[in-house]
């Protein structure tokens, strides 16, 4: 993989989490669909891709979902129906699920061939995420924040390693960035 795939991919994830987590809804759904389609100009083989895409975001939605329904997250929603946000993941935070996937193949692609690295990186980066979305109002930790983080480190200890075997596995061949 080059420097300029790696970079165009986390970039373009970064700029999205920040559009979904800033500006919720309906700019979270411009932001995935503009992403989504970039990844997808670029990357091959698309359709393991949308395998990828798909399967994994599912995951992570059911995974904030149930978080979300044990009241250790409480979301800021923007115009969406009541029960987004109170028992379901947003409809924001599901589109940045969607945004995530498209990194598992491209930038975090050096982490499948060491799922123990990934396994402590997510058990890092994961919390940091969350953390970072109740510094900008995106959502509250109604446990406090340090038992929300302990929390939040095992599973996404196991969530990022899974996550990465299970792109690696829908898709043949590896995922490359080509030219237009």
């Amino acid at each position: 993989m080059s420097i300029a795939a790696f970079s165009v991919n986390l970039g373009v994830f970064y700029i999205a989490w920040f559009a979904c987590v800033l500006w919720k809804m309906p700019w979270a759904v411009a932001a995935a669909v503009v992403a989504i389609a970039l990844h997808l100009v670029w990357v091959r083989p698309v359709v393991g891709e949308w395998r990828v895409v798909i399967a994994c975001s599912a995951l992570g939605v059911i995974v904030d979902s149930l978080l979300t329904l044990a009241d250790v997250f409480k979301f800021q929603t923007v115009g969406e129906a009541d029960v987004f946000g109170e028992t379901l993941a947003p409809l924001w935070l599901m589109a940045l699920w969607l945004v995530f996937a498209t990194t598992l193949n491209v930038s975090m692609k050096p982490l499948s061939n060491n799922l123990v690295l990934a396994g402590l990186l997510g058990a890092i980066m994961g919390p940091f995420s969350y953390w970072l979305g109740l510094k900008l109002d995106a959502v509250s930790f109604p446990l406090g924040v340090p038992v929300t983080l302990l929390l939040l480190a095992p599973i996404w200890a196991i969530m990022l390693p899974a996550l990465l075997s299970i792109a690696n596995r829908l898709v043949t061949g590896d995922s490359t960035y080509e030219s237009p």
